[in-house]
């Protein structure tokens, strides 16, 4: 019987350079499996919402054999994938930190519970 290698999975929603230079470091250092998160499909409803969770989910189980270290990334990351939360609160008349935690669920929530 073979022992089960150990896998790594990191999910980063964070959107400032700093994160992003540690980022991009680990995916030229070593060998990482990185999906990127539509922040926009997030964000647009809930049907929307599961199939991005689900396109995430199944894009890493595709090679959970062929890679130790895995990345979930909101695509944020880069400027110009940025969502201004504000302008789309003010267009949905809700609070900012509503629609944060929706963006937050997809990233988190259901990439460890699916995974």
């Amino acid at each position: 019987m073979r022992k089960r290698e150990n896998k790594v999975l990191a999910v980063v929603g964070s959107v400032n350079p700093h994160t992003r230079l540690q980022l991009e470091d680990l995916w030229l250092s070593q060998r990482c499996k990185n999906v990127f998160v539509e922040t926009r499909a997030l964000l647009e409803g809930e049907e929307q919402w599961e199939q991005e969770v689900q396109r995430v989910v199944d894009a890493i189980l595709k090679d959970v054999d062929k890679d130790r270290v895995f990345t979930v990334t909101g695509d944020g990351i880069y400027p110009e994938n940025r969502v201004d939360l504000a302008q789309l609160a003010e267009s949905r008349a809700c609070q900012i930190e509503e629609i944060s935690k929706q963006d937050e669920l997809g990233l988190c929530g259901n990439s460890t519970q699916n995974l």
